[in-house]
């Protein structure tokens, strides 16, 4: 669920509606009950705000939104031995969100993909049900703000202008399966 603003007078969703997505932790045991975590958040198929959708339309395309966001988090488990703990975890990672058109690999000059770094907060509740794996509930937000935009396959980043920078965030909730934990 996208909140906030991409730069000064455009609202995140003008550029992008909520997405379903897929939440991988990968994560190592530093001690029972810290961890030091990569988290990925994949996102896609969603559709473009008012603004994207409309300069999709004039030229007769369907357009999807798609976002991936990394970070090296630390999570704090608070009963590790016991079968169902509560946990906390913050990073820091990088973020992109691009506009596409559905079906080609095709980049349209005049759709944007906006870049940046992020600061991520997450929380969650599982339960193990044995010693390989178990389930649980998380919910995780990222703030960001977004440096740079690349339009068109160019390649040619440009810089978010200093004053223009604004704050936007994303709110994660799901079910997660855990393998080791």
């Amino acid at each position: 669920i996208p909140g906030g603003y991409v730069s000064e007078d455009f609202p995140i969703n003008d550029l992008t509606s909520s997405m379903m997505g897929l939440h991988l932790d990968l994560g190592f045991r530093v001690t029972p009950k810290w961890m030091v975590a990569l988290a990925a958040d994949l996102a896609g198929g969603g559709t473009p705000g008012i603004t994207y959708r409309l300069l999709c339309a004039t030229e007769g395309d369907d357009c999807s939104v798609s976002t991936a966001r990394f970070a090296l988090e630390g999570r704090y488990t608070f009963r590790p031995l016991e079968r169902r703990s509560l946990w906390v975890g913050a990073g820091l990672g990088a973020e992109t969100t691009r506009v596409t058109v559905e079906g080609s690999d095709d980049q349209r000059d005049d759709l944007p993909s906006w870049s940046g770094g992020l600061f991520r907060l997450s929380a969650g509740w599982d339960h193990r049900m044995s010693r390989n794996w178990g389930y649980g509930l998380f919910a995780a937000m990222s703030m960001g703000r977004y440096d740079e935009v690349t339009y068109g396959d160019s390649g040619d980043p440009v810089d978010v202008q200093r004053d223009d920078h604004q704050g936007h965030s994303w709110l994660d909730l799901g079910v997660r399966f855990i393998l080791f934990p």
